[in-house]
């Protein structure tokens, strides 16, 4: 079956500056989110202007996967 697109995602990210330049980066779909966008994206929340939806939470247990992917691409 064909891989699943993203609706979204996000990336803690860390830097070798101080602390206060380590954020997040955000995508919508595969494309990322910045500039204008966040600024949209701050003034909704503070408005209170949530969109509703149906979804789950499903709890994945990633870092066995991701180890594994990391030594397939990297090697021994």
């Amino acid at each position: 079956s064909p891989a699943r697109r993203p609706d979204g995602g996000i990336q803690i990210t860390g830097s070798h500056n101080p602390p206060e330049y380590n954020g997040f980066k955000m995508c919508v779909g595969t494309g990322s989110l910045h500039g204008a966008e966040i600024q949209q994206l701050y003034q909704l929340i503070v408005a209170g202007q949530f969109p509703s939806g149906a979804g789950v939470v499903r709890p994945v247990d990633v870092v066995d996967r991701y180890v594994a992917d990391m030594a397939q691409r990297v090697g021994p």
